[in-house]
C-alpha cells in the first residue's frame, strides 16, 4: 500500500520486509530501503523486519545477511534525517516455521 492510504487510515505504522514478501514477491534491500525512505517521507513510524533463512543459518551467513539488511535501511533513513521513527525486527524465517 501506498503511504498516503496508511494515513487515511489514521495508522502511524508500516511493517515492511516480512520474511514472505522477501520470498514470495524476491523484495531486494534496495527496494526495501527505499519503501523505508517513502514511509519516513509520509510521516509513518516504519517497522522493518530483518530475517534470514535456514540455508543462510546453515551456511554461516547470517551476520552478512542481516548486516546488510540493516545497513540499507539505515542508510536510507539517514537521508531523511530522522532515524527515530524506525523499529528494527528480527525475523529468523527458521524459527517461525514459514
Amino acid at each position: 500500500m501506498a503511504p498516503k492510504f496508511f494515513l487515511m487510515l489514521e495508522s502511524k505504522t508500516s511493517l515492511v520486509s516480512n520474511s514472505e514478501r522477501r520470498d514470495i514477491f524476491h523484495e531486494t534491500d534496495e527496494e526495501i530501503g527505499l519503501k523505508v525512505k517513502k514511509a519516513h517521507e509520509a510521516g509513518l513510524i516504519v517497522i522493518v523486519c530483518l530475517n534470514k533463512r535456514k540455508i543462510d543459518r546453515d551456511a554461516g551467513k547470517t551476520n552478512n545477511i542481516i548486516f546488510a539488511q540493516n545497513q540499507t535501511c539505515c542508510s536510507q533513513t539517514q537521508q531523511i534525517g530522522n532515524a527515530l521513527s524506525l523499529v528494527i525486527v528480527y525475523e529468523p524465517v527458521c524459527a517461525i516455521g514459514t
